[in-house]
């Protein structure tokens, strides 16, 4: 940007709030004399933002996960069969990391409340209320031993693993130094958590009434996510790739499939269903995104009674001169406007700097808007000329976590959403006087 911009204001992206956009893929999953395939992907989460932490319920055709609206997560079921998505969870805070309660209906799920507090919960799935399963800990992720004991990573440096039990209130510390991936081993009373002590990182079971740990395999690199099979294999990602490591048979990680021939790429969480025969992943579509996105108000207006698409004032087209002239040192790429003439003539200036014709997007289809920059714009930059009304909803579908508002008498303000490593930030710069 050029010095003459008179305001920048960077809106950073918190812990809590900072997640890529991620959906949950629904694949079936199929093994014959040990060799598997995933096929027929579905993307059950299909919003924009943050979408992870899958869990199958005991029924095997339901799905419980952690899904972005409105600015912050909330848990969802999804109903294979119906493909339908219902809310569970409607707080204040944020919910994460889903997990049926047995066979009930009710689940555990952590909450983050605005003010930094961080508890497991337990909810009922039909009216949402919830109450506290373990006061005091700072739980990061966690598995059921049973319906009384708790396997959770609590933060801390280093984070632990501790054994709860939620009857008596007692916490146990088992372990050190660990990663969040911590799982029921099939068939066997033993969990399984990833030991970051040494690298490289290892998968160990550990035995929740002795505290007996051994080693099972160490993990592909830079992963520590996995997932158990009903027959006691293990499935883990690494980028684009699933692999199984099956203790009784593998000597090594097996490669069993590449998301990227679906356009998938970036695999974290994975879940497999109580039958084996579905696999749900967390992964991030291989999108091409624009290399700036920028989101200009249109200019000042005339006030005329009875008027809805009145003309910009003298300020109005100085303000889009001013535009044009602080945007002169960024590499052409595409307008779009609005329908209305004061977003046109806020534009136009900038449209014949650039050599391009402005495009016109109603302003009452904001999902068009968007869809647009990533399907006809890859790394060009995109100008959006909107409205007070329009430009905060757009921002939002960017999947930005800030809320913007924007006043009446409020111009001149410039939105720049860039992308890093797949993550979009926001900055506010100021155009004219």
């Amino acid at each position: 940007m050029r010095s003459k911009f008179l305001l920048a204001l960077t809106l950073f992206l918190t812990a809590a709030s900072a997640q890529s956009a991620t959906d949950v893929y629904l694949f079936d999953l199929k093994a014959v004399d040990n060799l598997f395939t995933v096929s027929d992907p579905v993307n059950i989460s299909d919003n924009r933002g943050y979408d992870n932490q899958p869990s199958f319920m005991k029924n095997g055709q339901e799905v419980l996960f952690t899904s972005t609206r409105n600015g912050q997560t909330d848990i969802v079921r999804y109903n294979i069969r119906r493909n339908r998505k219902t809310w569970l969870t409607d707080t204040e805070g944020s919910e994460y990391s889903p997990l049926q309660i047995g066979s009930t209906q009710t689940f555990s799920a952590i909450l983050l409340e605005e003010d930094g507090t961080q508890l497991l919960f337990k909810y009922n799935m039909r009216s949402g209320k919830g109450e506290v399963l373990v006061p005091d800990l700072k739980i990061g992720y966690y598995s059921w031993v049973d319906r009384n004991r708790l396997l959770s990573f609590v933060l801390g440096d280093p984070p632990t693993l501790q054994l709860s039990y939620l009857k008596d209130g007692v916490n146990r510390v088992m372990d050190s130094t660990i990663g969040r991936s911590l799982h029921p081993i099939p068939e066997k009373s033993l969990m399984s958590y990833v030991s970051k002590q040494k690298e490289p990182w290892s998968i160990n079971s550990i035995h929740p009434e002795t505290g007996e740990i051994d080693f099972i395999m160490n993990t592909l690199e830079g992963s520590e996510d996995y997932a158990w099979i009903p027959s006691g294999t293990i499935i883990m990602g690494q980028k684009t790739k699933l692999y199984k490591f099956d203790p009784e048979r593998d000597s090594k990680w097996v490669e069993i499939g590449d998301l990227s021939n679906f356009g998938l790429s970036s695999i974290t969480r994975l879940t497999v269903s109580p039958k084996g025969d579905k696999i749900a992943v967390v992964a991030a579509e291989e999108v091409c995104r624009p290399a700036a996105v920028y989101l200009f108000r249109h200019a000042e207006k005339m006030i005329i009674p009875g008027d809805n698409d009145p003309d910009l004032t003298s300020e109005g087209f100085k303000r889009a001169e001013a535009l044009a002239l602080a945007m002169s040192d960024i590499e052409a790429g595409a307008v779009y406007s609005s329908q209305y003439k004061r977003t046109r003539q806020t534009i136009a200036p900038l449209s014949k700097a650039w050599s391009v014709e402005a495009a016109i997007i109603p302003a009452d289809d904001p999902e068009k808007q968007i869809d647009v920059l990533f399907k006809n714009h890859c790394g060009e930059n995109v100008v959006i000329a909107g409205h007070s009304n329009t430009l905060p909803g757009l921002i939002d579908l960017l999947a930005i976590p800030e809320k913007i508002t924007i006043e009446d008498n409020q111009y001149g303000d410039l939105y720049v959403v860039l992308w890093k490593d797949g993550i979009p930030t926001l900055t506010v710069d100021h155009v004219g006087n």
